[in-house]
């Protein structure tokens, strides 16, 4: 006789890596949250004076875009969060881990090259032997 009350292996299973999908979703939302509040804060810097040179306005600008961009992947992240947190199907959850990497990784890139515009200096001489 079929016993409904016990969940076969590949449902166990299932549910296990659902959950660690999860998790790792989770993990990846709060690392993208951190690195977009380390944008926006750069972004906050003094607008440069008149006759700063045109590498502070260039700068300046550059970290304003990024900011830009860092709220539209959030915005993104924003959406995809309630799908992939509720999520009951391993693929859908999978597919929510790939793009949270995915922007995190835009968020990272968009980190670094706002760091480096504002600190040359810094980046330059860290980057000596």
């Amino acid at each position: 006789m079929l016993d409904l009350n016990c969940q076969n292996p590949f449902t166990a299973s299932k549910r296990v890596f659902l959950s660690a999908q999860k998790q790792k979703y989770a993990q990846l939302d709060t690392a993208t949250r951190q690195s977009a509040g380390e944008v926006e804060n750069l972004a906050k810097g003094a607008k440069p004076w008149i006759f700063a040179s045109k590498a502070e306005k260039d700068a300046y600008k550059l970290a304003q875009d990024n900011a830009a961009k860092a709220a539209r992947r959030m915005a993104e992240l924003d959406a995809l969060a309630p799908k992939a947190l509720s999520a009951t199907d391993l693929k859908i959850a999978n597919g929510a881990v790939t793009k949270a990497a995915e922007i995190k990784t835009d968020l990272d890139g968009l980190l670094a090259s706002t760091k480096a515009a504002l600190h040359p200096v810094a980046v330059k001489s860290a980057s000596k032997p």
